[in-house]
């Protein structure tokens, strides 16, 4: 896991510099995984292989990972089984689909239902539902619960279709990816040229230091520009 202290200031002119936006960057941060992973044979999360039914970094046990069993709370037990439930619940959802019992959608809904949890909200990716054992709702977001669901993509034959059918189509996945990369740094450039296009860089301060002159003026040559030849030999994020 990596960590980054970033000040949301241009230095230059002292104006808000927001690296990250979720809604607007996101889409460039898929592209630019998806270029790399396929790019460099990296492990492609995207791989229908890759596929998992249970998420060890469940955000509600995420604080329970350094605490040792003999410290456990009350509280730490109920974030944790609340964390094991809901794996619990996908696997056993994938198992069903896996068997051909789930012609759609709304076959999961019945069947939470018949297992005694309350549907408490639906969205495009996932479906949240009521525990009595739990105060909070648990919100069910692996993608056999997304409106997109198809059974056939879950039994047997269907899975080994989408694992042929990704890997044969991964030079057009990676096309439109570097595509989606390239045009999204160049507006993200834009932007940020635009809007500090005024800023100045300070005076350099005198910092009464000895430094002999050819040093001296070396240090005061302006930088080299490397030139940008593609987007693939020298990815950047200019946010």
């Amino acid at each position: 896991e990596l960590n980054f202290l970033i000040p949301n200031q241009e230095l230059r002119s002292g104006k808000r510099l927001q690296p990250f936006y979720y809604a607007a960057d996101m889409k460039r941060v898929d592209a630019f995984q998806t270029v790399m992973n396929l790019n460099f044979k990296l492990s492609d999360p995207n791989d229908p292989r890759k596929r998992r039914t249970d998420n060890p970094y469940l955000s509600r046990s995420a604080n329970l990972k350094n605490v040792k069993e003999e410290e456990k709370t009350l509280e730490h037990k109920r974030l944790e089984t609340h964390g094991g439930t809901k794996n619990e619940l996908t696997k056993y959802f994938h198992s069903l689909a896996e068997r051909g019992k789930l012609p759609d959608r709304e076959a999961i809904r019945e069947a939470l239902k018949s297992q005694g949890y309350e549907i408490t909200r639906v969205t495009k990716q996932s479906i949240s539902i009521k525990s009595p054992k739990f105060d909070k709702n648990i919100r069910l977001d692996d993608p056999i619960f997304s409106e997109d669901f198809r059974a056939f993509d879950y039994i047997p034959v269907g899975v080994a279709k989408k694992e042929r059918d990704y890997e044969g189509n991964k030079g057009i996945i990676f096309e439109e990816a570097s595509k989606v990369l390239k045009k999204g740094l160049e507006i993200k450039r834009e932007y940020h040229a635009e809007r500090f296009k005024d800023a100045l860089a300070p005076e350099p301060m005198d910092l009464d230091l000895d430094v002999s002159e050819p040093t001296q003026a070396h240090i005061s040559e302006p930088a080299k520009q490397v030139p940008r030849s593609n987007v693939l030999s020298s990815p950047s994020f200019d946010y």
